[in-house]
């Protein structure tokens, strides 16, 4: 178990965790409160688990996949929220718009590695 909002603890979780095939990534949190209401900490709060936390595991997990040269799939769960600016979902909605750019980096960068 880790906290994947914790950059270094989730590293090292992983380190020795051995081959990866497939990768799902479906943490998520929410922190209802409207742009105008909504703090650093809870803004930072939903990014580190919603975002940051796919980037620091997918960047890990794909690294081993493309040192091994025989592929495999990473999944980022998102939602129409990333698409939707739903009231009091200020942070929650800016994660998942975060996570669908991010998705389409790792296709362009990762997609000639299979």
């Amino acid at each position: 178990m880790v906290d994947l909002a914790d950059w270094t603890a989730t590293r090292d979780a992983l380190k020795n965790i051995g081959k990866i095939d497939l990768l799902v990534n479906n943490a998520g949190i929410l922190i209802m409160s409207s742009f105008l209401e909504t703090t650093k900490d809870d803004l930072d709060k939903v990014l580190d688990v919603n975002f940051k936390a796919v980037f620091n595991v997918s960047q890990i997990v794909a690294r081993g996949m493309v040192e091994r040269g025989d592929g495999g799939a990473i999944v980022n769960v998102s939602s129409c929220a990333s698409k939707t600016g739903f009231r009091n979902f200020a942070s929650y909605c800016s994660s998942k718009g975060a996570l669908d750019s991010l998705t389409q980096v790792m296709a362009t960068e990762l997609g000639p590695h299979k």
